[in-house]
């Protein structure tokens, strides 16, 4: 026979309660609180069952291929114009005997030394020598000093004395430009639509393939995803207009004038050598002594 007794137990100013199980052969003594471990663990394991969504399928790489291999032709076409550009402004150095002017100094050798042997001093094979080497090492296909730039100094030795004068005073001028076809600072785009020539200088080196495939790879209609808008403030610095059309930018800075002026909201005027009014305007600086009433700079009132 089963039957339940309660008894009423205060604990802690809280009213707990024991059930009493008697039972035919035994009694057992259960804690309300185990009771309630018990119910409230099972309530939780059911509701979390409940609530937990089926795994989602994972995907099967982290990383989109396509998107790395866009990543992988720009850094191509960065590097390779990196290498174009470089073997284009940087040329071989000229011969250290052809700047020294030793072919000169070897004649002037031999005629001051001369009188001191019987045979003479001969320097002839010096000078062949001398020349053989400069002519297979130093001479490009332009036989010219600086690379095959220069103007008026050859590559081989001819008995003058002044070409690194010459050379240096060159080279002070070409400012990276000295030929137009290829040399200059030239875009991707720009080594794309003449990747046959690849604007490099010397004609011994091979054409590069891999312009316009990796170029195209870069195309929207081979991307997968918007591509965001990129706002140049380029023409700001190379246009000739006057200050009042430069580009205003907002500072998200409140001025509060401490002359009791309106307060007005701070900019940057874009263009160079251009200062915000708080008229709204951009303009050039004012010069000492003035300032700005909104249409141009005059002495204070």
């Amino acid at each position: 026979m089963l039957f339940l007794r309660r008894m009423h137990l205060p604990v802690e100013g809280a009213l707990r309660y024991t059930y009493k199980v008697s039972l035919e052969k035994g009694q057992s003594v259960i804690s309300r609180n185990l009771l309630s471990l018990i119910v409230f663990g099972a309530v939780v394991a059911g509701a979390f069952s409940y609530v937990q969504a089926a795994p989602p399928t994972p995907a099967e790489t982290s990383c989109d291929p396509v998107y790395y291999d866009t990543l992988e032709s720009r850094a191509w076409l960065e590097a390779q114009r990196e290498i174009t550009q470089n073997q284009n402004l940087i040329s071989k150095p000229d011969s250290v005997l052809r700047y020294s002017c030793f072919d000169k100094l070897a004649d002037d050798f031999a005629s001051a030394t001369g009188s001191m042997f019987s045979g003479g001093a001969d320097v002839s094979v010096a000078q062949d020598t001398a020349d053989s080497f400069v002519q297979t090492n130093f001479s490009d296909l332009h036989n010219k000093a600086l690379g095959g730039r220069s103007s008026n100094v050859n590559s081989a030795l001819d008995g003058s004395c002044d070409a690194m004068q010459k050379v240096w005073e060159q080279s002070q001028c070409m400012n990276f430009a000295d030929n137009p076809d290829t040399d200059a600072f030239f875009t991707i785009q720009e080594y794309v639509d003449n990747a046959a020539s690849d604007k490099r200088f010397e004609a011994s080196c091979p054409e590069v393939s891999g312009w316009s495939d990796e170029s195209d790879a870069l195309l929207p209609e081979n991307t997968a995803w918007e591509e965001d808008l990129v706002t140049s403030f380029l023409p700001e610095f190379v246009t000739d207009d006057d200050c009042d059309a430069s580009l205003q930018v907002a500072t998200g800075v409140t001025v509060v004038p401490s002359g009791g002026d309106d307060p007005y909201e701070a900019k940057v005027c874009v263009k160079s050598g251009c200062v915000y009014a708080p008229s709204g305007q951009c303009h050039a600086p004012c010069e000492p002594g003035t300032e700005w009433d909104g249409s141009a700079c005059s002495a204070p009132s």
